[in-house]
């Protein structure tokens, strides 16, 4: 699983708006879940998280699976 703070990095619909919500006076921090293959978990190892959202944006993947 790929962990994203901003979903909107890859294709798919506006994210829907999560903002507002605190606990303890600590603003809540929302991650998306995007699956991913083992070789795509691989690469993300070796290149690092940022590279493998931007080739799995070039590839038009969405965050939104169906």
């Amino acid at each position: 699983m790929l962990l994203l703070e901003d979903p909107s990095r890859l294709a798919g619909p506006v994210p829907p708006g999560l903002t507002g919500l605190s606990i303890g006076g600590d603003h809540v921090r929302w991650l998306w879940l995007v699956p991913i293959t083992a070789e795509e978990h691989r690469y993300a190892k070796n290149e690092g998280s940022d590279a493998l959202v931007r080739r799995l944006a070039q590839q038009g993947r969405s965050w939104v699976v169906s």
